[in-house]
């Protein structure tokens, strides 16, 4: 039955059906039989492959809920060749609270592994141009005589036929030679007066040690002692934040060690409605208005056969990257915002596609803003919210602190609101002479207090 040859079936059904009858069986039961065969052909599926399937779904549920930062590890691992797979699954180790961390020469191996605080270490051989027989030699080089105390300390004991310039600028990229705080990111490409970068430099200092202490006695029997100095690293400034990430996503496709939106949580929070991975399934969010908050990534601008102007952007947010298409008045009114690394706020309703005959949804954007103008420009008032039991004077007084520190400036009204979660009640109490300020500064010390939850109210 599961080979499914059903010109074959056909032949055998009434031979199965009068075998049945002249063996005394009820006609009726046999072809009820028969057509249940016939529906399990259709779809067959082994007992013995569920049973497997199920004891491997009890393993591994019992894994993450017992070794979440293990378990993980190990499906992170698994899916290194996919980094939209690894994106994803570090998202869930987000959620979970297991925290991964970048790149380090000092504590990663080839793939993704626990360390002793039950953290994940990013794998060394998921960085492009760090080849699985450099990060061998740097793993085996690690346990044989310990860490590697700084930066020369490393460029000294590796072995440079596997540790050349382009695995050493892999490293620095991913940020796997951060803990080496002597030198920053940017330096490493800077240039000496020599003409070469201080990584082609550090490179030539290690493989002049390396030769030096391979060469041969003198005529006495005696070692060549040569002195190599270490090179000082160029002073440069540090890279920006945004070209730090940038560098990272190159050499291994996502963003380590932050993610450039971080800098607009706060506006993402308060103001954002729905995200890229609504769009990937917009049928079951038909007529919802979204609000949308990301960074353009690819822009391209276009004629159509007609010769009207339209464009393309890619938008992308924590989750996912959506392309969006803008034609005629609405491309014309908001096409200078589409430019690469610009962040939007992005305003827009799930709706039946302009002369689509087949009634085809998309989204279709209504406007178009800067996340960096978005808390001035919404922002009415500011909510704090207090729990009656956890009120006393100490929360009070590193609220009053908060408040006044920046009084020069504070433009926004506040609304203290007093929830009682025993009885379920809650009191609104807006101020009639306290203002404050919603600088980064404020945000970050609001955040501290453990005690209040803040909401900008558009």
């Amino acid at each position: 039955m599961g080979k499914k040859i059903f010109s074959l079936l056909e032949t055998l059904k009434p031979k199965f059906l009068d075998g049945c009858e002249n063996n005394g069986h009820d006609r009726k039961i046999a072809e009820k039989i028969w057509k249940d065969w016939e529906a399990f052909a259709s779809y067959a599926f082994n007992k013995s492959h569920s049973t497997c399937y199920a004891l491997i779904a009890f393993h591994t549920a019992y894994l993450k809920a017992n070794y979440p930062a293990a378990y993980m590890a190990s499906v992170l691992s698994n899916n290194m060749s996919d980094i939209k797979q690894v994106t994803f699954f570090m998202e869930e180790c987000r959620r979970l609270g297991t925290p991964v961390l970048g790149p380090d020469v000092n504590e990663s191996n080839l793939k993704f592994t626990v360390n002793d605080k039950d953290e994940i270490r990013f794998g060394l051989g998921a960085i492009k141009g760090v080849g699985e027989n450099a990060v061998k030699s740097i793993v085996e080089e690690r346990e044989a005589n310990g860490p590697f105390t700084d930066l020369f300390d490393f460029v000294i004991r590796t072995d440079k036929r596997h540790v050349n310039k382009r695995c050493l600028e892999g490293l620095v990229l991913a940020g796997a030679l951060d803990n080496f705080t002597e030198v920053h990111r940017a330096q490493y490409f800077a240039n000496m007066p020599n003409g070469n970068s201080y990584v082609e430099t550090l490179v030539k200092f290690g493989g002049a040690l390396q030769s030096a202490k391979d060469a041969p006695p003198d005529l006495f029997g005696n070692s060549v002692g040569v002195e190599v100095q270490k090179p000082e690293p160029p002073v440069v400034p540090k890279w920006s934040n945004m070209v730090q990430l940038n560098k990272e996503k190159e050499v291994v496709g996502i963003y380590i060690s932050a993610h450039p939106l971080d800098d607009f949580k706060t506006e993402i929070e308060h103001f954002a409605r729905g995200d890229m991975r609504h769009m990937k399934n917009i049928e079951s969010i038909a007529n919802a208005e979204l609000s949308l908050a990301g960074m353009v990534t690819n822009v391209e601008h276009r004629m159509t056969k007609t010769n009207k102007p339209f464009g393309s952007f890619e938008f992308e947010d924590y989750f996912d990257v959506h392309k969006f298409f803008m034609f005629s008045e609405d491309y014309l009114k908001m096409k200078h915002f589409l430019v690469p690394g610009s962040f939007l706020f992005i305003k827009g309703k799930v709706q039946a596609r302009q002369w689509s005959k087949t009634g085809e949804l998309e989204f279709k954007i209504n406007s178009m803003e800067l996340l960096s103008d978005l808390r001035e420009k919404l922002t009415k008032k500011v909510i704090l919210e207090l729990r009656l039991d956890d009120l006393n004077d100490g929360l009070l007084s590193n609220l009053e602190s908060v408040i006044s520190k920046k009084q020069t400036g504070a433009t926004y009204p506040i609304e203290f609101r007093i929830v009682d979660p025993i009885r379920k009640l809650s009191i609104k109490m807006p101020s009639r002479s306290m203002k404050i300020d919603l600088s980064n500064e404020t945000i970050k010390d609001l955040d501290a207090i453990r005690d209040v939850k803040y909401k900008l109210n558009a």
